[in-house]
């Protein structure tokens, strides 16, 4: 018999791959001190690989069972189709209030976007407006929008 509670956490898949959001300032400095001397400036998310999705799902419920997601002006965009461009997904952010930027990354096929707003009452507005919205390019579910 499959374990259902693998396969979801509030309903979305759970891939090995996580977002990580606002991780600690000491743990940047520390973690990532030779690659932003490289490559610029931290902002203070991450991608994490799991070496299993029971692993992933553990750590999405001990993040979520300590702090939950608080509005801020940064808006992650997921659930996106693969063939989704950055100017089809500029036009649906372009129409809200306080829009100022999206960064658009595509790994292994799977595209996902931050997109920046003035701040934490635009970014809520657009989320509230656009969560669950089909794209041309969407592949049967609508965005799923995170803060």
């Amino acid at each position: 018999m499959e374990n259902t509670a693998l396969r979801s956490y509030n309903d979305y898949p759970v891939p090995n791959t996580k977002y990580v959001r606002l991780l600690a300032l000491l743990i940047v400095r520390q973690a990532l001190s030779k690659y932003n001397s490289q490559h610029g400036k931290s902002r203070a998310f991450a991608f994490a690989v799991f070496s299993d999705q029971q692993s992933a799902l553990a750590a999405m419920h001990t993040i979520n069972a300590v702090s939950s997601s608080a509005p801020c002006p940064t808006l992650f965009v997921a659930n996106l189709g693969p063939t989704c461009s950055e100017p089809e997904l500029t036009q649906a952010f372009s129409r809200c209030r306080g829009f100022l930027k999206l960064k658009m990354q595509n790994k292994n096929g799977v595209p996902v976007a931050f997109v920046d707003f003035q701040d934490a009452v635009c970014s809520s507005e657009a989320l509230n407006h656009l969560q669950g919205t089909l794209l041309y390019s969407s592949d049967g579910e609508g965005m799923r929008l995170e803060y």
